[in-house]
C-alpha cells in the first residue's frame, strides 16, 4: 500500500487546483500531493509536495481525513491518502520544464489575483 497526501488551499471562496503531470490522476485537476517518504509525517509530506509542485507553501495545513483508493476488487487499498486544507499560503510560483508548467503558473497567479493574498 502506498501512503500519500493531497493538499488544498481554500480561501475567499476559491480553491487552488493543479493539472497533475504524472502519477495518480495524471492529466486531471486535483490538489497537489504525492507519496509520503520514509520517516516523513503526513503533514510534512503535504507541505513538501505542495511546494515542489507549485512553489507556493500552504501555511498551517489542517488534516481533514484519510481516503482509501482501491483499484479493482481487493481487500486492502492501493493508496491511503491523507487530505489537508490550508486557508493561507506564501511563496512564489516556480516554472516547470513540462508544457503544463506555464498553465499551472497562470492558475496560481489567477488564484492569488482573485483573493487578497500576496504570493
Amino acid at each position: 500500500m502506498i501512503k500519500g497526501t493531497l493538499c488544498y488551499i481554500v480561501t475567499e471562496g476559491k480553491i487552488l487546483l493543479i493539472k497533475k503531470k504524472k502519477g495518480l490522476g495524471e492529466g486531471l485537476f486535483n490538489g497537489p500531493g504525492g507519496k509520503i517518504e520514509d520517516g516523513e509525517t503526513p503533514d510534512t509530506a503535504a507541505v513538501r509536495e505542495f511546494v515542489e509542485e507549485t512553489g507556493v507553501m500552504p501555511l498551517n495545513p489542517e488534516h481533514c481525513g484519510t481516503v482509501a483508493f482501491y483499484f479493482g476488487q481487493k481487500e486492502k487499498p492501493d493508496w491511503m491518502v491523507h487530505v489537508f486544507k490550508a486557508t493561507n499560503f506564501k511563496g512564489e510560483p516556480v516554472i516547470y520544464r513540462l508544457e503544463e508548467g506555464k498553465y499551472v503558473i497562470d492558475l496560481i497567479k489567477s488564484f492569488a489575483a482573485g483573493t487578497n493574498k500576496k504570493l
